[in-house]
C-alpha cells in the first residue's frame, strides 16, 4: 500500500484529491490541514510520498519540506500547488524535492506524479 501525506490548507482541494488518489487500489492518503499537524504525522507514521502545499499560512511549503527532510532525510515530498512555481523551481529542487504537481492536473497525471517520485524520478508538469 502507497502511503500518501497531503498536506493543505484548503479542505475542499484536500477532499477532492484524496478521493481521486484512493480510487487506486493502492494508495491511501492522510490528511493535514497544518504545516504543524504534518510535523506530527510525519514523526509519528511512515509515509511513502508526501504531497504539500506551496501556499499555508504560517509556514510556506519549501520550509516544511526542508523541516520534514531535517527529521526525515529520505522523505520523498512533492509540492502540490495552485500557483505558477518556475520562479520558485531552483528553490524546490534544491530543498531536496521531487518535483512539483499542479493542483489544476487531472487523475492520471496526479497519480503518475506520485508513481515517478516514488521510483526516484523527478516530477515537472
Amino acid at each position: 500500500m502507497i502511503e500518501i501525506l497531503l498536506v493543505d490548507d484548503h479542505p475542499s482541494v484536500m477532499e477532492g484529491t484524496k478521493m481521486l488518489l484512493e480510487q487506486e487500489e493502492d494508495m491511501r492518503v492522510m490528511l493535514a490541514y497544518t504545516p504543524e499537524q504534518a510535523l506530527q504525522l510525519v514523526t509519528s507514521r511512515h509515509f511513502d510520498v508526501m504531497l504539500i502545499d506551496m501556499h499555508m499560512p504560517g509556514m510556506n511549503g519549501i520550509d516544511l519540506a526542508k523541516k520534514i527532510l531535517g527529521l526525515m532525510p529520505d522523505a520523498i515530498m512533492l509540492i502540490y500547488t495552485g500557483f505558477e512555481v518556475s520562479y520558485h523551481f531552483n528553490l524546490i529542487m534544491d530543498a531536496g524535492l521531487s518535483g512539483f504537481v499542479l493542483k489544476t492536473a487531472g487523475k492520471e497525471q496526479l497519480v503518475t506524479a506520485v508513481r515517478c517520485a516514488l521510483r526516484g524520478g523527478g516530477v515537472l508538469p
